[in-house]
C-alpha cells in the first residue's frame, strides 16, 4: 500500500492499492455520482455490537441471550469477522422483532449516534453533498433512520443481501462504495455502473490488504487523513 496520508501517532491513515495519487483520490471521490456506505465500523463505532452488549430487547440473565452470547464468540473465535453478520441476524431474529422496541431503539440512537461517530465523518459526508448515497445497512430501521437523519443519507435497513440491494439500483455515472467488510466488497462487485471506487476502512494500516481489480482507497476510521486529502 501506498500511503498518501500518514500514518500518524494518532493513527490516521490514507493509503492506495496502486499508483493513484492524491489528485486522483480526490477526482475519484468528487465525481462520484452515487454512494452506497455501510454504517458499523465504517461511519461510526458499532451500534448493532452496543445494542447486544446492552441486551436490548431481551435481558443479560435471560438464557436465550446467554447462550447466543456464548455461539457468538465461538464463531467471531472460528470465523472472525464474516462471522458478525450472522451472528447479529440471530440477535435480530431472537430479540428485535417486537415493534414495541422502537421507541426503546429510538431512545438508544439519540444518546449513541453522536458520540459514536468517527472523527472527520460528519466532514467527510458534507464532500458528498448534493450527490445520490445511500446508507445500506443490517443494522434495524430505527438505528439506520437515526445515522441517515444525522449525516443527510437515505437508507436501506435489514439489508441482509447488500449484493442484491445495489444491483436493483441502475443509475447513470460513476458509483463508489464506503465499507470495510467482504459484503461491502461484494456490494461493490453488484454495481452496474461505467465506473466505481471503493473507499475500505481499515482497523489499522497492518491489515490486510484486499485482492480486487477495481481501484481501492484504504483509510483509517479517523477520516480527518481523507478530508485533508480531499480539500488540500
Amino acid at each position: 500500500m501506498k500511503f498518501l496520508y500518514g500514518p500518524t501517532r494518532e493513527g490516521i491513515f490514507v493509503g492506495v492499492n496502486d499508483n493513484l495519487s492524491s489528485g486522483q483520490v480526490k477526482e475519484r471521490f468528487l465525481s462520484t455520482n452515487t454512494w452506497y456506505i455501510d454504517l458499523d465500523d465504517n461511519l461510526a463505532k458499532s451500534p448493532a455490537k452496543a445494542i447486544a452488549m446492552r441486551a436490548i430487547g431481551t435481558k443479560h440473565y435471560d438464557l436465550r441471550y446467554i447462550d447466543w452470547c456464548i455461539n457468538t464468540a465461538l464463531e467471531l473465535i472460528l470465523h472472525g469477522k464474516t462471522a458478525e453478520s450472522r451472528t447479529w441476524l440471530e440477535y435480530v431474529n431472537n430479540f428485535l422483532k417486537d415493534d414495541k422496541l422502537e421507541d426503546e431503539l429510538a431512545e438508544f440512537a439519540e444518546g449513541f449516534v453522536e458520540k459514536s461517530l468517527y472523527p472527520g465523518v460528519p466532514d467527510l459526508m458534507e464532500l458528498t453533498d448534493g450527490k445520490r448515497k445511500m446508507l445500506i445497512t443490517r443494522n434495524v430501521p430505527a438505528i439506520a433512520e437515526a445515522y441517515a437523519k444525522r449525516l443527510g443519507l437515505g437508507f436501506v435497513a435489514n439489508a441482509w443481501n447488500k449484493k442484491e440491494v445495489v444491483a436493483g439500483n441502475l443509475f447513470e455515472g460513476s458509483a463508489s462504495v464506503m465499507g470495510d467488510s467482504g459484503e461491502d466488497v461484494e456490494m461493490l462487485e453488484g454495481l452496474n455502473m461505467g465506473s466505481r471506487c471503493l473507499f475500505y476502512t481499515l482497523r489499522n494500516p497492518k491489515q490486510e490488504l484486499l485482492e480486487i481489480s477495481d481501484p481501492v482507497v484504504y483509510t483509517s476510521r479517523d477520516r480527518r487523513g481523507l478530508v485533508e486529502v480531499l480539500t488540500k
